[in-house]
């Protein structure tokens, strides 16, 4: 009898070490791409196949919380939230519960571009460290030789159903270099609101919006807090009769 047993629990081992462990499966994330406006939110929702990918605990990142920010939602979702025009990618990982490692072993991505609300700004955009040479051949608007100075070039232009700036201002540093850019629209609630929201939309989060600010008039009073970026120059005036409502971009 006993040597009857031996073989019994050789062949129970044999067997036990041959049994498969149920394979791990995946999960995907839908949508798997993704664009949203500044200021919405998006659901993201864990697609699972078969396996353990379900049973798994998961946790929610992102790759630039600063640009789309992202949280466990009810029923498992993912709550993402577009907070500053960018590029993010939001992560799903997931590990066995219980593991104090956290080991991972399925990831799932969503890639997010994040497009703004408003383009009243369309057109100051230009690269910092260009020489006035090449500002100068932009044709931009027509100089204002009156306003303009060795370290600030006033154009004055006619603003677009697109683009309501009324003025581009270049400011050059000794080596007649970009600085930074001025803009400057009719200072309206509607182009205050468009305004606020570029400069929201854009820079929020990036440290960009405080520090110091050169106006390009003194001593006016200021929409933001002393030392932001954007700023009302009440005291200018774009030659049409109402105060220009100022931005600098650098």
């Amino acid at each position: 009898m006993k040597k009857l047993i031996l073989p019994l629990l050789l062949l129970g081992v044999i067997f036990s070490s041959c049994k498969k462990e149920e394979p791990l499966g995946s999960v995907k994330l839908d949508p798997a791409t993704a664009n949203m406006t500044y200021g919405t939110k998006l659901s993201l929702t864990p697609k699972y196949e078969p396996g353990q990918a379900e049973s798994l605990t998961y946790e929610w990142s992102s790759s630039a919380d600063s640009i789309v920010s992202v949280r466990a939602g009810q029923g498992g979702l993912g709550e993402a939230q577009a907070l500053r025009v960018g590029d993010a990618i939001i992560y799903l990982k997931g590990y066995k519960s219980g593991d104090k490692d956290k080991k991972i072993l399925l990831t799932a991505t969503c890639k997010i571009s994040v497009t703004p609300r408003t383009a009243i700004f369309g057109v100051p955009h230009f690269k910092k460290g260009e020489s006035k040479t090449t500002l100068t051949s932009l044709g931009v608007g027509t100089m204002d030789n009156d306003q303009s100075t060795d370290k600030l070039l006033v154009y004055t232009r006619t603003p677009d159903a697109v683009n309501g700036v009324d003025k581009i201002i270049f400011e050059l540093d000794d080596s007649n270099k970009l600085v930074a850019t001025y803009a400057y629209l009719q200072d309206t609630p509607n182009n205050r609101e468009k305004a606020t929201q570029y400069i929201e939309e854009r820079f929020k989060y990036t440290g960009k919006t405080v520090g110091s600010l050169t106006l390009y008039d003194a001593g006016v009073s200021s929409m933001y807090a002393s030392g932001t970026m954007a700023a009302l120059f009440l005291g200018t005036d774009p030659g049409n009769g109402i105060p220009g409502l100022g931005i600098k971009f650098w």
